[in-house]
């Protein structure tokens, strides 16, 4: 990503074990949607309920062949 970039952290929960459940956007995107599209990350859906977009990613980057 590089030095001198905005990030911002939404902490949306805190779940077991203390462990935080959040959003971050990275220069205006969601990073976790970029993180899915490009196959380095997942779709969790007991955390991101209504998620249809991650779903959406995620499918796309296994049909695709990233990540893999």
């Amino acid at each position: 990503m590089g030095q001198g970039k905005q990030v911002r952290v939404f902490v949306e929960d805190i779940v077991r074990y203390g462990r935080a459940v959040a959003s971050i956007t990275v220069k205006g995107g969601d990073l976790g949607a970029m993180l899915i599209r490009d196959g380095l990350s997942w779709w969790y859906r007991q955390y991101a309920l209504g998620a249809t977009e991650y779903k959406r990613l995620q499918v796309q980057a296994r049909r695709a062949g990233r990540g893999s």
